[in-house]
């Protein structure tokens, strides 16, 4: 073998890539993401009615209802 080389030297052992867990933090994050969308959904559009369908008055609903 090499004199000196990487393999013998213990200077290159904190060079190696650190691994963390973070799945954990990534699963939170991911569920409050999920929860700001189903929120903006649900105020964008509304729950259906007693139908099943959801039904928006438009100017000429509103002059035919009368």
């Amino acid at each position: 073998m090499l004199e000196g080389s990487a393999a013998d030297s213990d200077g290159f052992s904190g060079l190696y890539k650190a691994t963390f867990d973070n799945v954990a933090a990534y699963l939170e994050k991911k569920e409050e993401r999920l929860q700001q969308q189903l929120h903006k959904k649900r105020r964008h559009n509304p729950a259906p009615g007693p139908g099943g369908e959801t039904r928006r008055v438009t100017s000429g609903d509103a002059a035919a209802q009368s």
